[in-house]
């Protein structure tokens, strides 16, 4: 099994000090899958502080290395905004665009779909 294997086994099962220990080095080196998960973990807070302007950091890495899981997230964190970042819906469309592109299909077509859904 690979340390990328061993990683996200580690995370998926909430072993998260394992999980950053043998992602963080992959990540630093380039998989964009390692980068997505350890952009995650500052995301949602899991076993580090919660740190959002880190997790973006870590998403733009790996999105710019075609993952489509981060350009999503990165959409997703500027439909709504979060600490200390705001609501960009243009800003949403274009990673959301550019999630689609890489492949991830379920990237809603317009940050209008929140008016759709009743929410905004």
């Amino acid at each position: 099994m690979s340390d990328l294997d061993k990683g996200l086994a580690a995370f998926y099962t909430e072993d998260y000090t394992t999980a950053l220990n043998l992602l963080k080095p992959l990540a630093v080196e380039g998989n964009p899958e390692a980068q997505c998960t350890i952009a995650n973990m500052y995301h949602l807070g899991l076993g580090v502080e919660r740190n959002i302007l880190e997790a973006i950091a870590w998403y733009v890495k790996s999105s710019e290395r075609g993952y489509g899981v981060a350009s999503n997230n990165l959409g997703g964190i500027y439909l709504t905004g979060d600490e200390g970042v705001r609501a960009d819906r243009t800003e949403a469309d274009k990673w959301f665009q550019k999630a689609r592109e890489q492949g991830f299909l379920h990237s809603p077509l317009s940050s209008d779909y929140l008016k759709l859904a009743g929410v905004a």
